[in-house]
């Protein structure tokens, strides 16, 4: 019996993605969608909106400085408190209504506010003393909104109207608590 081989003649290329065709295809989509020419029939028909609505969220970086010696008209602790730092939650939704045409428009956040705190680490005449608060306000802030360059540069301010929500301290003297 005799061995067949087949021996074909010409060039194998396997398949590879950085061919000519593909980097040509991949070339021209990039450029297709670096052309921002505006088409016919996208015409500026509409009326930007009036109302618009949004969340603001942030935190309260609060620093306590001074001396917290009288914590409410019934306790008045041994050594006085210095320096508490914390940070707090605040959170509201807000209401804004601008006309496309004016400078001028308003603003209204109402929301939650957080003022939390703690205080550095007291030594008393026999234990250590620790002091933390916790204060929580409901908050409604009316504001006058003004667009100097009617572009989407704009400024705001008004008054702050706050609620108390809640108010409330923990001292603990060794291992014992107190609130209030």
């Amino acid at each position: 019996m005799k061995a067949k081989t087949n021996f074909k003649k010409g060039s194998r290329r396997a398949w590879s993605p950085y061919s000519l065709p593909i980097k040509s295809l991949i070339l021209s989509a990039l450029i297709l969608t670096g052309i921002q020419a505006t088409l016919q029939a996208q015409v500026d028909q509409f009326m930007k909106p009036s109302w618009w609505f949004g969340v603001a969220a942030g935190a309260n970086f609060n620093f306590y400085r001074g001396s917290t010696q009288e914590l409410n008209s019934d306790l008045t602790v041994p050594a006085a408190f210095h320096d508490g730092n914390g940070i707090g939650l605040y959170l509201a939704p807000l209401l804004e209504f601008h006309r496309p045409d004016s400078r001028w428009g308003i603003m209204l956040q109402a929301g939650y506010d957080s003022r939390k705190g703690s205080f550095k680490e007291v030594v008393t005449p026999l234990v250590t003393a620790r002091l933390s608060t916790d204060l929580s306000y409901i908050t409604v802030e009316p504001s006058l909104r003004l667009a100097p360059f009617k572009s989407n540069f704009y400024l705001y301010g008004g008054p702050r109207f706050a609620f108390n929500l809640g108010k409330s301290f923990t001292y603990k003297l060794g291992d014992q608590s107190r609130l209030s």
